[in-house]
């Protein structure tokens, strides 16, 4: 429409839709997009959370061999960038699932409780489903995604913010929580 993404493009911008959508969508928007001259690329994107925590996941692009490639070097630049962003958000929940859970027990609940409450309610999260069904409820802690690794993807999230003069006061403050459990 007039406000929509197209009205503000400049002809020669590429439009990279991350979306799965319908093939006949996808055709539908190149033709509109390509009225406008703008370059339209679909790229779904698979590999789901895994993929995303393991910065592996895969980009299905459709578009020709030009559009690609001026869009290659932005595509091959995300995978870092959302795993950080991905894995910053991890290491706080599993951070906030912790200091909850022992907040819990420390009132006098129990972890079927808790997880059967949690996981069906506004806190439930991946987090809570795969940290917490998998490992903390069987009593199960052999390691699995090191400390020192989420850490790590803490510290690369803090400084991609600085890169980009952003505060980030969450992250920071996670990221001094796992610095204290490491020297623990």
């Amino acid at each position: 429409g007039p406000k929509g993404v197209l009205s503000h493009c400049k002809p020669g911008t590429i439009i990279v839709d991350m979306s799965s959508v319908a093939p006949g969508t996808t055709q539908k928007m190149a033709k509109i997009a390509a009225e406008h001259g703008v370059k339209y690329m679909d790229a779904p994107v698979s590999g789901g959370t895994i993929g995303a925590q393991k910065g592996t996941l895969t980009i299905m692009c459709g578009a020709d061999e030009e559009t690609f490639e001026k869009a290659k070097p932005v595509l091959e630049g995300m995978g870092d960038a959302m795993k950080i962003v991905n894995n910053m958000l991890l290491g706080a929940n599993m951070a906030s699932l912790a200091e909850a859970l022992v907040l819990g027990a420390k009132l006098g609940l129990d972890n079927k409780t808790m997880y059967d409450v949690i996981s069906t309610s506004s806190g439930n999260s991946y987090v809570v489903d795969a940290k917490m069904k998998k490992f903390i409820m069987p009593d199960k802690f052999e390691p699995g995604f090191a400390m020192d690794v989420q850490y790590k993807d803490l510290t690369l999230a803090q400084e991609a913010a600085r890169g980009v003069k952003m505060p980030i006061p969450m992250s920071a403050t996670c990221t001094a929580v796992y610095e204290q459990a490491r020297a623990a």
